[in-house]
């Protein structure tokens, strides 16, 4: 198997025990620095691991083992520029050999003080297959030690070969002796030999010398052979044979004498209830119906729990017919979605439920009241739900209502609607997303992960926060991997790739894109229809920031409020954009440059750097090449700008003097 590896998330697929990756800072010197290496199994804490600074540029995590099983890692570098997580992500110990990680090189980037330090990592694992005997290297007759140890334990061990080559007897050959002696053991001579040892005299039984006697006198005492040559015979067993028989019972009723009086027979039906529930009925031959009434029980009623369909509960709500503290389990609760319900950024049906069941267990707060903080219990018979599901750590709220005017997807014929989940892996959302989808190019997809819900399982996704204003759907969707994702009210249609992790939206925020691993962006009220490539990480957005497109590896990026319609190039990093700049164009590789309010319709090229604009500049190019132009003395780099009316002016970038120079 293949194994990517992005930027922050380093993958391994390992053994029991395994060599620790090397990382090289190059022209970094990180020898009074500090590393932390952490690993944490799903649902408890870290357990840190010391790592060793072997060269003033080298660091290795030193080696250590793990049981096989799925874990969390992530390595955190401290310097005098503060702390960075160099890469987190998940860490699979496997005992099937794999050539994930295996003489590989990675490259990990990292932005400190605005500076980018770039790490190679080397991998090397030691793969244990099945059958083997250790991981010895190189030809056996190297391992010296070895041989002479074996040699030295075998010396005074004697071979058959030998013995024989001695005249020793090996089988007994003498032909007068039989088989079944030759047979026998030390073993049978021994239990022989203690048999008698072993016997005991009893009642009216003497044991002397060899000899077993009775001491009970026998004479008088018949045996079979004389009872049966006086002519005395056995019974036959059949009745007909005896004589003297008595006179039997005729089986008539008629023919019995005092006779009881037998009372009328009823047939009234006795029904016992619980919580309003029928448990059961027998017929009795009393002359009217009863109904029973059995109590919750000595616990009250939260220790028993009666399984009910949806429309059993129903109806006892209406009739106040409820018993406080009862639990009762809906066995029918399926999510339903109003195939009414259209999309709101466009044109069609959206959502729809997957049918897969799940149990909802409600209590009664008095006779007519069920309490929405709810629980999840495994439907009897399921399959779907993973083994080691934790619906015990699900928390939910759920209304047995079907109201419509409270929730958009809600159906008149559904089984109520839970309007907040909360899964064992602290996924907190405002609807049932472990069974509805969302429509993506005519394919349907769950909340996470795609066509399969990679919500099942801890190492996917785990930490998302999505909240809403609990009357829609909001149709937002992950891809696997996404971790720590937190949306105000009233985010929708946002679309995010695999990885995108520790994103932070305010409200109102919808059909953002993003791709693969974007991080630590943090957006503002109000931001739409932006778009991202991949490792687009740490930017930040004011408010209302809409329509903007950036290319991959953007990082670091600041916009004040209602900055709209600008495009960034590949990686563009660590510019500062003021309020209300609209529509301007970015190449790639511009990095550290700053503009004010208001700028709008510029474009630059490609590699500007380090530019301090104004703010209400607008329709400038400008331009990173240009050519017949005085290069300055020193031989810095030169940036021209060239204003629509002809205008040309040059800037000298890092020049130790004021220089001046005419363009041709």
């Amino acid at each position: 198997m293949s194994c990517c590896v992005s930027k922050l998330d380093l993958c391994r697929l390992i053994q029991e025990s395994y060599k620790s990756p090397t990382f090289n800072f190059g022209d970094t010197d990180v020898t009074n620095d500090t590393f932390v290496y952490k690993v944490k199994i799903a649902g408890e804490s870290f357990t840190e691991y010391p790592c060793t600074v072997i060269a003033p540029n080298i660091v290795v995590i030193d080696e250590y083992t793990l049981p096989v099983g799925n874990y969390i890692h992530e390595m955190l570098w401290t310097s005098a520029n503060g702390t960075e997580l160099i890469f987190q992500g998940a860490l699979k110990i496997t005992s099937v050999g794999s050539c994930c990680g295996s003489s590989r090189n990675n490259t990990i980037k990292v932005i400190q003080n605005e500076t980018v330090v770039r790490i190679n990592v080397t991998e090397s694992n030691i793969t244990i297959k099945n059958g083997e005997w250790g991981s010895i290297e190189g030809d056996i007759n190297e391992q010296t030690d070895l041989i002479e140890l074996v040699d030295s334990a075998v010396n005074d061990m004697a071979t058959q070969t030998w013995v024989e080559n001695q005249n020793y007897l090996t089988e007994e050959t003498d032909p007068t002796v039989p088989s079944h002696v030759k047979s026998i053991t030390t073993t049978d001579i021994s239990n022989w030999n203690g048999k008698q040892n072993q016997l005991t005299a009893g009642t009216n039984i003497s044991i002397v010398g060899n000899t077993i006697s009775s001491t009970v006198n026998l004479n008088g005492y018949a045996t079979e052979t004389w009872v049966n040559s006086q002519g005395f015979s056995k019974f036959s067993g059949s009745y007909n044979d005896l004589t003297n028989k008595p006179a039997l019972f005729s089986g008539n009723y008629n023919d019995l004498t005092n006779k009881p009086t037998i009372p009328t027979v009823g047939n009234g039906t006795i029904t016992i209830t619980q919580g309003g529930v029928s448990k059961g009925s027998f017929t009795t031959n009393q002359s009217g119906n009863t109904t029973v009434e059995v109590d919750a029980g000595g616990g009250g009623g939260a220790d028993l729990m009666v399984n009910i369909t949806h429309a059993d509960l129903l109806a006892l709500v209406n009739t106040n017919s409820l018993v406080a503290g009862q639990q009762y389990r809906i066995t029918d609760y399926v999510a339903t979605v109003d195939t009414d319900v259209y999309n709101p950024n466009g044109v069609g049906f959206y959502a729809r439920s997957n049918n897969h069941a799940f149990d909802v267990i409600v209590t009664a707060d008095n006779t007519n009241k069920l309490n929405e903080n709810t629980r999840a219990i495994r439907h009897e018979g399921d399959t779907y739900f993973p083994s080691n599901t934790k619906f015990e750590a699900w928390r939910i709220k759920y209304t047995i209502y079907n109201d419509s005017e409270r929730f958009d997807w809600a159906v008149s014929t559904g089984k109520g609607v839970i309007y907040q989940l909360i899964d064992e892996f602290n996924n907190d959302l405002t609807y049932d997303f472990k069974s509805i989808q969302f429509q993506r190019n005519d394919v349907w997809v769950y909340t996470f992960g795609g066509s399969v819900d990679a919500s099942l399982e801890f190492e996917n996704c785990y930490n998302n926060t999505v909240l809403n204003n609990g009357i829609s759907l909001n149709n937002n969707t992950f891809g696997e991997g996404c971790v720590s994702n937190t949306f105000g009210e009233g985010c929708s249609s946002n679309t995010f790739g695999d990885s995108c992790r520790s994103n932070t939206f305010g409200d109102g925020c919808s059909s953002n894109i993003f791709g693969d691993s974007c991080r630590l962006n943090t957006f503002g009220d109000s931001c739409r229809l932006n778009t991202f490539g991949n490792d687009c990480v740490s930017n930040i957005f004011g408010d209302s920031c809409r329509s903007n497109i950036f290319e991959n590896d953007c990082y670091s990026n600041t916009f004040g409020n209602s900055c709209r319609s600008n495009t960034l190039g590949n990686d563009c990093y660590s510019n500062i954009f003021g309020d209300g700049c609209d529509s301007n164009i970015f190449g790639n590789d511009g990095y550290s440059n700053i503009f004010g309010n208001d700028c709008y319709s510029n474009t630059l090229g490609v590699g500007y750097n380090n530019y301090n604009i104004s703010s209400s500049v607008s329709d400038i190019n400008f331009i990173s090449e240009i050519t017949n132009f005085t290069t300055p003395p020193n031989g810095n780099v030169v940036n021209v700008i060239k204003t629509p009316s002809g205008v040309v002016f040059s800037q000298v970038i890092n020049a130790t003097t004021t220089e001046s120079f005419d363009v041709v």
